[in-house]
């Protein structure tokens, strides 16, 4: 594996527990600051992002046979222009349709390594399905990483 991306174990505290997901995950620049955050998309009702918007520090690791790589740091949640939601945006990560609907392309590209076979087919879905960027700041890193 050359890079963070693909499937990656994705950990949150909540109350008293700490529950964990599957996910596809990538690597990307931060869209306001450039800066490298690690991201994936979520369901906008999803219980990840309910707990995200009360505690934001989360924990994610990837393996390739016996190297592995984890990363803990504090999330950011972006909301698409269409969901009501988006007025919590940073100021600086507001965006048009159009901006939202590439960064969550981007994501795709960086989760998955690959282009998707119908890019307005993908677009619909993530608005009909209120999807959400979660971007995760690299605040601590380690692990027996690639080289």
């Amino acid at each position: 594996m050359e890079t963070t991306g693909g499937l990656a174990v994705f950990a949150c505290a909540a109350d008293d527990r700490i529950p964990v997901s599957l996910i596809n995950s990538g690597l990307i620049e931060h869209p306001a600051t450039g800066r490298p955050v690690v991201a994936h998309v979520a369901y906008g009702d999803s219980r990840r992002v309910a707990r995200l918007a009360v505690a934001d520090h989360c924990s994610l690791a990837w393996h390739d046979g016996p190297k592995w790589l984890a990363t803990e740091g504090r999330s950011r949640l972006v909301f698409g222009p269409w969901d009501e939601r988006a007025a919590e945006n940073d100021p600086d990560l507001q965006s048009d349709e159009d901006q939202y609907s590439q960064l969550l392309r981007t994501i795709y590209r960086s989760a998955g390594g690959s282009e998707h076979p119908d890019w307005p087919e993908f677009d619909a879905a993530m608005r009909r399905e209120r999807r959400v960027a979660v971007l995760v700041d690299i605040d601590r890193l380690y692990g027996i990483h690639w080289d």
